[in-house]
């Protein structure tokens, strides 16, 4: 299967990166969740890294051809996870950061 293509801003891998530098996406319970903390399950993660920074998505979740994260700092600081898919773009989560 092939990766789908992860789009960091620089800003935004640089967040990433103090925090860590792993984001997680996973769904459980009909609810997808973005986190840079990982679940307290056994799920199976596809894994992709680049400058420092991986992002970990749950296996099940059918792959988009594009993920775009973005962080955001209003009204309070946190990562956003937007798809490319079928039937065009959407948003996963606000995903809460630490700074």
């Amino acid at each position: 299967m092939e990766q789908p293509y992860i789009h960091l801003s620089d800003e935004t891998a640089a967040v990433l990166r103090a925090q860590g530098g792993h984001l997680y996406i996973w769904d459980s319970g009909g609810k997808t969740y973005c986190r840079t903390a990982p679940p307290d399950s056994d799920f199976v993660f596809d894994s992709t890294s680049r400058d420092g920074w991986t992002v970990h998505v749950q296996r099940e979740i059918t792959p988009p051809s594009v993920w775009v994260i973005r962080h955001k700092p209003f009204p309070r600081k946190h990562f956003e996870a937007l798809y490319e898919g079928d039937s065009g773009w959407g948003r996963i989560d606000e995903i809460p950061t630490l700074h």
